[in-house]
């Protein structure tokens, strides 16, 4: 069933029809969830996403993206994507940089590193281990642009908090050679270099 099929601000459900979004905000009763999940386990396109971001609340939204189908787990973090950075921010941030760095899926990877990227990152919350991780990932040609662009965005980040970091960040950048990249990536390269000059 399309979600767009629904009238008065009710959500598709599969196997359950439409209902209120204040089902789904509440406690979600048995039917309804696997509904919804059988949903998400569907090609969904961006419309229907942007319907079931508006009406899933960010956390049950998280919960499934932690799920073992690829499908509904890639769904319901791209359905994360279109809420509200105020509500990204509500998202566990040490259990989503886990999940960034665990997930042996290159989507999900960028979904997630798309997601921390929006949320506030003062000095006290950084770790040392996810800025390895995005140092390492920012220059692997086998990763996607997408996931080269965020670790070299979030690395900027957390370094921007300490000189000798700064440093770092700048030498990686430098090892980097830009005709051995995508233009996106090309980009970026040039782009922190010149705010270090």
């Amino acid at each position: 069933m399309s979600s767009s099929r629904c009238k008065d601000g009710k959500i598709a459900v599969a196997n359950t029809g439409c209902i209120r979004p204040t089902c789904v905000v509440g406690a979600l009763n048995e039917a309804a969830d696997d509904g919804i999940v059988e949903q998400l386990s569907q090609r969904l396109g961006v419309d229907e996403i942007k319907i079931l971001a508006g009406q899933l609340p960010a956390l049950f939204l998280w919960q499934k993206m932690q799920g073992e189908d690829e499908v509904v787990c890639r769904n319901a973090a791209w359905a994360l994507t279109h809420k509200a950075d105020a509500e990204v921010a509500t998202l566990p941030q040490q259990p989503l940089i886990d999940f960034a760095m665990s997930t042996p899926w290159d989507s999900l990877r960028r979904l997630a590193l798309q997601l921390i990227s929006r949320q506030p990152m003062p000095q006290e919350a950084v770790r040392t281990d996810f800025l390895d991780f995005c140092l390492t990932h920012m220059v692997m040609l086998e990763e996607p642009v997408g996931v080269q662009s965020l670790c070299m965005k979030i690395a900027h980040h957390i370094c921007s908090f300490y000189p000798e970091l700064q440093h770092e960040f700048v030498e990686t950048l430098r090892l980097m050679h830009p005709e051995a990249y995508k233009p996106g990536v090309t980009y970026l390269i040039k782009k922190y270099l010149a705010l270090y000059q």
